[in-house]
């Protein structure tokens, strides 16, 4: 796992990019906003908020991101008294599930974000997510969130739903 800082803003991107072009319908994001987006945007990204990749020494690329940040008033309205939120998390298709590469990711970076908050004092993770992306939801409550009240309009995406669920640690 790497936690990026501003001068790393191209890895960031690159990954973005890639998570937005394998699963448009996942994000609050379009691939084709994003990709003509400026340095600085990328870098305040980064300055804003913690991303981290998880890096695959035997093909040399980043193979799955996710932010973490403190709760904040601009996502309160979802984030159901969580003491932090994760979000734009992807993980590279070969890697997802139980991983044809051989690495199961998403318990990897569970444990990461467990021991995070607890450096952070962060007790309540929240997240969110679209309601149809039904493989994401069942995942993340194998590893203990739940879904807290019910489906939200997105500011985003009309006619879109999103799900919280948060986990205490």
């Amino acid at each position: 796992m790497i936690v990026l800082c501003p001068d790393q803003w191209q890895r960031l991107r690159a990954i973005r990019l890639l998570s937005l072009e394998d699963s448009p319908g996942s994000f609050a994001g379009h691939l084709t906003t994003e990709q003509d987006l400026p340095e600085q945007h990328w870098r305040d990204q980064l300055t804003q908020e913690n991303w981290v990749v998880v890096f695959d020494n035997n093909v040399n690329e980043d193979v799955a991101v996710f932010s973490i940040k403190a709760t904040d008033p601009l996502i309160a309205w979802l984030a159901k008294d969580a003491d932090c939120w994760i979000h734009s998390c992807w993980i590279a298709p070969p890697y997802r599930g139980k991983g044809e590469k051989g690495v199961r990711v998403l318990p990897i970076l569970i444990e990461f974000i467990n021991q995070y908050c607890l450096q952070h004092n962060w007790r309540r993770q929240g997240l969110g997510v679209y309601t149809e992306n039904t493989h994401a939801i069942k995942a993340y409550e194998k590893f203990g969130f739940q879904i807290i009240g019910d489906p939200q309009p997105s500011t985003k995406f009309p006619g879109r739903k999103v799900v919280a669920l948060l986990k205490t640690i």
